[in-house]
C-alpha cells in the first residue's frame, strides 16, 4: 500500500512538474533591457498580448481610449467594419465584440505581422538610465535612429509613448537652438 501511494505521489509530482515547465513563463520586466528584449520577442511573434504587456500602464491606458473612439466609430458604418475587420483578419462579428482594449491589441498584432523583416533588423540599446526611467536608442538599420523611452513603475519596466513624445520635442528644442533645426 506504501508503495502505491508512494508511486501516486511521484506521478502526482511529476505530472504537475511537467505542466509547470509547459506553461510559458512570463519573465518579470525588472530591467529596461528584459523589457526591450521581451517587447522584440513578442514582435517577431507577432505576440500582439506580449508587445501590450512591455508598454507601460499610463501608454495602454492612453490607447485604449483613443481605440474605444476609433471603435466606435469603425462600429457605427457596415463599411467601416468590414474595412477594419479585414485590414486586423478577423470576423466583423468579433470585431464587433470586442473591447477598446481587445481591439488594439488585435490592431498591433496586425500591424507587428506586416513588420516582421523590420523588427529582426532592429536592435535595442539602452543608453541612459535613472531610477524610474530611462532611455533605449532604437537603431532600424536606416540613417536615422529613434530613441524610446522606458519607464518604471511597480517594479517593472514598460515603454511610454507619451515621455517618449516629451523626449522628442526636448531634441526638436535642442536643434533648434544649436542651429541644427529639425530634419
Amino acid at each position: 500500500m506504501r508503495i502505491l501511494a508512494a508511486c501516486a505521489v511521484l506521478v502526482l509530482s511529476s505530472a504537475m512538474a511537467v505542466r509547470a515547465e509547459d506553461a510559458p513563463k512570463e519573465e518579470k520586466l525588472d530591467t529596461p533591457e528584459k523589457c526591450m528584449e521581451a517587447y522584440k520577442a513578442a514582435a517577431l511573434k507577432a505576440d500582439a498580448k506580449g508587445v501590450w504587456r512591455c508598454l507601460s500602464a499610463a501608454t495602454r491606458k492612453a490607447l485604449s481610449e483613443r481605440a474605444a473612439e476609433e471603435l466606435k466609430e469603425i462600429l457605427a458604418s457596415d463599411e467601416a467594419k468590414e474595412e477594419a475587420a479585414k485590414e486586423m483578419g478577423v470576423e466583423v462579428e468579433a470585431l464587433a465584440k470586442m473591447t477598446a482594449e481587445e481591439f488594439i491589441v488585435a490592431k498591433i498584432g496586425a500591424t507587428m505581422k506586416e513588420q516582421k523583416e523590420e523588427i529582426e533588423k532592429t536592435k535595442f540599446t539602452i543608453l541612459k538610465k535613472e531610477d524610474e526611467r530611462a532611455i533605449a536608442e532604437v537603431d532600424e538599420g536606416k540613417d536615422h535612429n529613434e530613441k524610446l523611452v522606458l519607464v518604471k513603475k511597480d517594479g517593472e519596466w514598460g515603454i511610454d509613448m507619451e515621455e517618449t513624445q516629451k523626449l522628442g520635442h526636448d531634441h526638436e528644442d535642442e536643434g533648434e537652438e544649436e542651429g541644427e533645426g529639425s530634419k
